[in-house]
């Protein structure tokens, strides 16, 4: 408005309700209702909250110890919305990535086709590796039990001489049929002193674990018996061929019981042995009628030997053939000259 003599000076003057009212957003119009309060924006463009200026209430004016008692509210308030939505949005995009993370780990937790593959090969490797250390502990985990029946069954052969005169089993030979007491039917003799006994069912010691021909016999039994030891040296010297093991035509000469006391090397005598080359199978292979394997001999002193044929000495037949031993039982099987 213009003033008196002011030159042509304008000066305006506004009221002091007017100015707040102007701070505050306030309708001044007489008699019209208050207006709401306005939001400014920041430079974003984004409202930064309601800015206001209103009288604190006495509880407040006391607590902030002024008369005047304004606070910015709006701001403080808008203030804390815009840190709460910033707080919020942190810790959602956290676990955002936290479930993309999850996610991922979840998703390799399964092998690969090559992970796959290289898992089979290391363990196609290592049973390469194994099953021979594994195959060869078997068998000699069945070589010791076949030694085993040997000394069981020798222990039985000297309970027998113990009960019988010092005579080793002897009787006339052969059956009808051509079954001869080595092949099998000493152990009738003997069979009493084993701790079980033994049928075709139950073969006890008298079969090798790994004796897979035991059946196609007359008897259950992978083990011969020296013929020299129902014979005398005399008798055996007069036998010069496998016939004569084993054919009733000529036949044999009569049985003659013979005693501990006619060994003359217990040590070098065979009594009792593999007929087959049963832990070291070959082609070829015909009992003590063949220079090829390697057998389980029980000697007359109770040790057992794992001996190749190829060290037996050869018999009266030309083959390690116990049963036709040089001088009978006064002769020697092993070591061969």
């Amino acid at each position: 408005m213009r003033t008196p003599g002011g030159g042509g000076r304008v000066e305006w003057s506004i009221p002091r309700d007017c100015t707040a009212a102007r701070r505050t957003g306030l309708n001044t119009t007489p008699g019209s209702p208050p207006n709401p309060p306005t939001a400014d924006k920041h430079p974003g463009g984004q409202a930064a909250g309601k800015v206001g200026i209103r009288r604190a209430s006495p509880k407040r004016r006391r607590l902030n110890g002024s008369g005047v008692g304004l606070e910015f509210f709006g701001l403080q308030r808008a203030g804390r919305a815009v840190n709460i939505r910033g707080v919020l949005m942190n810790r959602t995009s956290r676990s955002h990535r936290g479930l993309s993370e999850a996610a991922a780990r979840a998703g390799r937790s399964g092998f690969t086709l090559i992970e796959l593959l290289v898992v089979i090969a290391i363990i196609a490797l290592l049973l390469s590796i194994l099953m021979p250390a594994l195959a060869k502990a078997r068998s000699q985990a069945l070589w010791l039990k076949c030694s085993s029946n040997l000394r069981q069954i020798y222990l039985a052969v000297t309970m027998y001489t113990d009960a019988n005169d010092d005579a080793f089993p002897c009787t006339d030979d052969p059956l009808d049929g051509g079954y001869w007491l080595w092949m099998g039917r000493w152990r009738t003799f003997v069979e009493r002193y084993l701790s079980t006994k033994v049928t075709v069912d139950n073969p006890s010691v008298m079969v090798c674990p790994q004796d897979i021909t035991y059946r196609q016999t007359h008897e259950p039994f992978s083990y011969a018996y020296s013929m020299t030891f129902y014979h005398s040296p005399e008798q055996i010297n007069l036998m010069n061929s496998v016939e004569a093991t084993f054919m009733p035509v000529p036949p044999p000469p009569a049985s003659i019981p013979q005693r501990q006391s006619n060994v003359r090397r217990p040590s070098g005598k065979i009594l009792i042995g593999e007929w087959y080359s049963n832990h070291a199978p070959v082609a070829g292979d015909n009992g003590w009628w063949c220079w090829v394997g390697q057998r389980n001999y029980l000697f007359a002193d109770g040790r057992v030997e794992y001996l190749k044929a190829e060290d037996i000495r050869m018999a009266r037949d030309y083959l390690p053939d116990a049963n036709l031993t040089f001088d009978g039982i006064r002769g020697i099987d092993w070591p061969a000259e």
